[in-house]
């Protein structure tokens, strides 16, 4: 009989801890150390082969219990998954008054069949997989000792020619910039160090020469010292971040009564002379500058800090005001006879696509404040917009992000790989506390990031090289094929893997992670150093491409990591990732706006 009831005592603890994700309550080893935990739900901990006297073995028993055994994925933990969307973590109760139950009855989300799927097994319980994450590391100090070697101070390495390359107004190190925090967080900390003693020795801005793209240099230079300051807390990247402040404040203009002008896409920023008022511009270059400034005005007592703070906010949200009610904008901005006009196509990929990632960050990085609310409610329409016009498929074909022409509405077969990155964004927004999303409107973002994932996958396993190009499109049988062959070594993929991964805990994302790790790995690593890109991936010649893009060790090689590790490492509950794929910490107050199961 003690057997029995052990045994039920098991399960109802078990039941208990799943709840408790479910619900969004925090389950913290704290309940074991003050006896609020029950010895039947310590033996639950047990089972999965925890030991609960450990952070490190609550963190795993608790992982094990959000995978299931070996980690399947399993219709049952699809459906909670659900049940968190819809509760309301706060209050503990349904949202729009749903049935509990209904949600067991959605069709489960699945993978590709088995004869596709890749031959990658992970490891079932813990939430953490030391062997992949050491193999992303090696691939990360091979493209690092590549960009050392050949190019060390440059802004980018061209790995066959073997030298560096100034893209960004040279003399700044872009790379070294972009990599600081890739390099922290993977424990590189001698290639760290020796990078930040360049950062402390070497590193002006007054040397920026010709015009430099505002918006690359402050989500991949600003971005970066940012990240490093709040990962690492050492002063050295505080300061350099105000030095460059001081420079990338003079793209930010204003009128004669006061207002703020578009900021330029590029001026001279060493000498600050930038040129007003800006005649074309587009969305992602003047609408993707919240993240930084929000973060740098956190941390810094400048008024600059707070002036571009107050500019870039401005400028978000007079775009915001200027949106049409049914359609997602044109991705460019003319000035035209006194005022600004949308133009164009309608995409979420080049030329837009952080503007609708930074309208979702911004109030996750900030929480769910008046101010906040603007943007996330943004951000809402545009997706409900972008989920009715611009995507495409069905049961037959896959699903796709497509450009929607304006005003022949119309729709191409062509998705970019830039788009992949809404799949992310889309489950990060409904996971995001304090909205009054609807369940419909969860269970279908959900649904559509789910299956825009599988597609971004299908860029890669339908590729001859496993490879994706830049721009794919869908065949009538319902197959990838390239139409712009180039490889790049882009992050879009596997950063939606990355968030579809930890908010899901469905192992397949990590499967199809790893697939693009081996591909790149096999097809793009160069024994002389660093990694290459491709000409055309649809030509199993594999011609390189000499290139070494600084995102990809920003965030190709960073979100491939994280796939991998634990979920503490870079917890999405207290960190936000700008659009080059660097971490600040979101306000302390409102850390709990977010909800992960």
């Amino acid at each position: 009989m003690r057997g029995l009831v052990g045994v039920v005592g098991v399960v109802i603890g078990f039941v208990w801890v799943c709840w408790s994700l479910v619900l969004g309550e925090d389950v913290n080893r704290s309940d074991v150390e003050t006896g609020s935990m029950t010895e039947n739900e310590e033996e639950v901990v047990s089972m999965w082969g925890a030991d609960v006297g450990s952070d490190e073995g609550w963190s795993e028993a608790v992982c094990a219990v959000q995978q299931e055994e070996g980690g399947s994925g399993s219709r049952e933990f699809l459906a909670m998954l659900y049940q968190a969307v819809v509760v309301d973590p706060t209050e503990g109760i349904l949202v729009e008054d749903r049935e509990p139950t209904s949600l067991f009855m959605l069709e489960e989300l699945e993978g590709l069949p088995d004869s596709e799927r890749p031959e990658i097994h992970s490891h079932g319980g813990s939430c953490e997989d030391r062997e992949k994450m050491d193999a992303v590391r090696r691939m990360a100090k091979w493209a690092w000792d590549g960009y050392r070697e050949y190019a060390f101070g440059s802004d980018e390495l061209a790995p066959l020619s073997r030298r560096g390359v100034e893209g960004f107004g040279g003399c700044t190190g872009v790379m070294i910039l972009d990599s600081l925090d890739t390099l922290f967080l993977l424990d590189l900390m001698e290639d760290f160090n020796e990078a930040k003693d360049w950062v402390n020795r070497s590193l002006d801005f007054a040397c920026l020469k010709g015009d430099v793209s505002v918006f690359e240099t402050t989500i991949r230079s600003f971005g970066g010292l940012l990240s490093s300051y709040y990962l690492t807390g050492e002063t050295i990247f505080l300061r350099k971040s105000e030095e460059l402040a001081n420079f990338l404040i003079a793209a930010f203009g204003s009128s004669e009564d006061g207002r703020w002008l578009l900021p330029v896409q590029s001026c001279p920023l060493g000498s600050r002379h930038c040129r007003f008022p800006v005649l074309a511009t587009n969305l992602a270059e003047v609408g993707s500058l919240t993240v930084e400034w929000r973060a740098f005005s956190r941390i810094s007592n400048l008024t600059t800090a707070e002036v571009g703070r107050r500019a870039a906010e401005y400028i978000v949200r007079l775009l915001i005001s200027a949106l049409p009610r049914d359609r997602l904008p044109a991705n460019d901005i003319i000035y035209q006879k006194d005022h600004y006009t949308f133009s164009g196509h309608a995409s979420v990929s080049a030329r837009a696509d952080s503007f609708y990632e930074y309208l979702l960050k911004v109030y996750l990085q900030g929480g769910r404040g008046k101010n906040e609310m603007v943007y996330f409610e943004a951000f809402r329409k545009e997706m409900n917009l972008m989920i009715l016009n611009n995507v495409v498929g069905d049961d037959q074909l896959p699903y796709r992000l497509t450009h929607f022409p304006v005003p022949l509405n119309t729709k191409d077969q062509h998705m970019d790989h830039l788009a992949c990155f809404t799949a992310g964004i889309l489950a990060l927004g409904a996971f995001a506390k304090g909205t009054d999303l609807s369940f419909g409107e969860k269970k279908q973002w959900l649904l559509t990031a789910e299956r825009l994932s599988e597609s971004c996958f299908k860029m890669y396993l339908h590729s001859p090289s496993k490879l994706a190009s830049e721009i794919s499109f869908v065949n009538s049988a319902g197959v990838f094929q390239s139409h712009n062959g180039l490889y790049i070594h882009r992050p879009e993929a596997v950063e939606a893997f990355f968030y579809m991964w930890r908010l899901t805990k469905n192992v397949k994302y990590r499967e199809w992670a790893w697939f693009l790790f081996e591909a790149i790995e096999n097809q793009t690593r160069l024994d002389s150093g660093g990694y290459a890109g491709i000409e055309d991936v649809a030509d199993m010649n594999l011609t390189k491409a000499d290139c070494m893009s600084t995102f990809f060790m920003a965030e190709t090689i960073k979100y491939l990591y994280l796939t991998f590790c634990n979920d503490s490492v870079v917890d999405l509950n207290q960190w936000v990732f700008n659009t080059e794929g660097h971490p600040v910490q979101v306000d302390p107050v409102l850390a709990h706006s977010f909800s992960i199961p």
